[in-house]
């Protein structure tokens, strides 16, 4: 039910406008299971769709029925790349830092085994990433793939 962001579970079979995100200009998407991400051209990444409770720190309920959420806590940055898992998203803001945020099954959220929620986006610090440039990244189902300047 309303993973675009319509406000009911109807089948369409044709492109139609999505009303609580009409108000932006989305310059890039990404589909999770039953919800989807939208970056809009000032760098906000908007969050419509079922998430399942308190996924990403949004309340279901408002979000599920035809509503969309900004996605706080990037420390002010501009969004550049986003991704979208089963039931975790990444985000790249514009200063490089990468932010991850829901369920973290298998380690998805890239932050070891035992952290299994990330209900507000934490940025991912590994050493991997120190003094490179994010060009890529990528979720599925239990895992987050990010691709660096050097390969």
């Amino acid at each position: 039910c309303g993973a675009t962001g319509h406000p009911d579970a109807e089948l369409r079979v044709h492109p139609e406008p999505v009303e609580a995100l009409q108000h932006i200009r989305a310059v890039s998407v990404a589909a999770g299971c039953l919800y989807t991400l939208v970056l809009d051209a000032d760098g906000r990444v908007h969050i419509t769709g079922s998430l399942g409770g308190d996924t990403f720190g949004l309340d279901d309920y408002l979000v599920r029925y035809g509503g969309a959420r900004t996605l706080d806590g990037l420390g002010g940055a501009r969004a550049v790349l986003l991704a979208a898992g089963t039931s975790h998203a990444l985000v790249v803001t514009e200063d490089n830092a990468v932010h991850v945020v829901g369920e973290g099954h298998s380690g998805a959220l890239g932050q070891g085994p035992i952290r299994t929620a990330c209900n507000a986006p934490s940025h991912l610090s590994s050493p991997d990433l120190v003094r490179k440039r994010t060009m890529a990244i990528a979720a599925g189902r239990e895992h987050s793939i990010i691709v660096a300047d050097d390969g």
